[in-house]
């Protein structure tokens, strides 16, 4: 499921375990949540538009302006990392 609530970009990620909520926005703006009603800054060290996420391989990935990329293991902890390119991404 994926909205657009105001200036974040919201993504469900289901497992079997747990299924968590991630919305990602304005200067480089993560929230993560397991209800939906109740969220938690988390955070970051980007002040990029985030545009996207997803999740694959055990890793959340979140993108946005100028080639901007963080990653996460559990949706806690996020790190920035370096792309191939400085396009926007979404």
């Amino acid at each position: 499921m994926n909205l657009f609530l105001n200036e974040y970009f919201l993504m469900s990620v289901p497992s079997a375990l747990v299924q968590i909520f991630v919305a990602a926005g304005a200067s480089g703006a993560l929230q993560t949540s397991t209800d939906a009603n109740t969220w938690t800054n988390r955070t970051t060290a980007n002040t990029s538009q985030m545009y996207g996420v997803a999740y694959g391989n055990g890793v959340y990935v979140a993108v946005g302006d100028s080639g901007a990329i963080q990653t996460s293991n559990n949706g806690i902890t996020w790190t920035n990392r370096t792309g191939a390119n400085t396009d926007n991404m979404y």
